[in-house]
């Protein structure tokens, strides 16, 4: 489904708006627009864990047999012992793929690039971390095509190696969805 432009109306009785038109030119430009957004509202953090954990403010509701397109930011802290690595949980039978652009875990100086085409949490990526009170980002965009299933696309997230010293998710990061198919 797409844009439908709208017609300019003239005055008059066969002019009037039916059902018909204000689906197509309401409804259907309504959910050509449809976007999802997803803000974290204060800080998460883990601390002495490297198990997945579901971020409470990071997911985005998708419908049954919807396509949707994501990107975000992440801004992080932690030490370099336990950067932070990353997955996507999707409903049943989704399929798609998505990356991110951040800084390396080995080197924190270069940048790290990763792809993958599906979800889960055995296809994640580990960024490094900056230090101890140092911000870091990671830039994040992907595609999933969801099935019959309606359900969530869930930032799963923990650090990489275990550390004493917290690994946080901060308030401000943000995930947005744009529907590119009903």
């Amino acid at each position: 489904m797409g844009w439908t432009t709208p017609p300019t109306y003239a005055p008059g009785f066969a002019n009037r708006m039916t059902s018909a038109i204000a689906n197509a030119q309401l409804r259907d430009n309504m959910n050509y627009l449809y976007r999802s957004y997803a803000r974290k509202t204060g800080n998460t953090s883990v601390t002495s864990s490297t198990a997945f954990i579901d971020d409470p403010h990071l997911l985005l509701p998708l419908l049954a047999n919807e396509v949707f397109a994501f990107e975000g930011f992440l801004l992080y802290t932690g030490l370099t012992a336990g950067d932070l690595k990353l997955a996507f949980t999707v409903p049943a039978s989704a399929t798609g793929g998505w990356g991110v652009l951040g800084a390396d875990d080995v080197t924190t100086t270069n940048v790290e690039v990763s792809a993958f085409t599906a979800f889960g949490d055995a296809n994640f990526v580990q960024v490094g971390a900056l230090g101890s009170g140092t911000f870091a980002g990671v830039f994040i965009q992907g595609t999933v095509v969801n099935s019959t299933t309606p359900g969530n696309l869930q930032l799963r997230w923990a650090q990489a190696a275990s550390s004493g010293t917290s690994t946080t998710i901060n308030a401000n990061s943000y995930l947005i969805g744009y529907r590119l198919a009903p």
